[in-house]
């Protein structure tokens, strides 16, 4: 019984630690696209932005369209 305690609380940890770098990877991914829809904002030059931020040029020009 003990057994089955442990593993289920060993994979209880690991879902929830997947959960959290699930959610900081997402928020660092929206932070990121917010910081390109402001730079878009301000007319920089998508390649300009697409060194700053990482996004690929397809994800800024999709951004500026919408």
């Amino acid at each position: 019984m003990e057994a089955v305690e442990r593993q289920y609380n060993l994979d209880i940890n690991i879902r929830y630690a997947e959960g959290r770098a699930a959610g900081k990877a997402e928020g660092k991914r929206e932070g990121t696209i917010k910081v390109a829809r402001n730079a878009l904002q301000r007319k920089m030059p998508i390649a300009d932005i697409a060194d700053i931020t990482g996004l690929p040029l397809k994800e800024i020009e999709r951004l500026q369209q919408q």
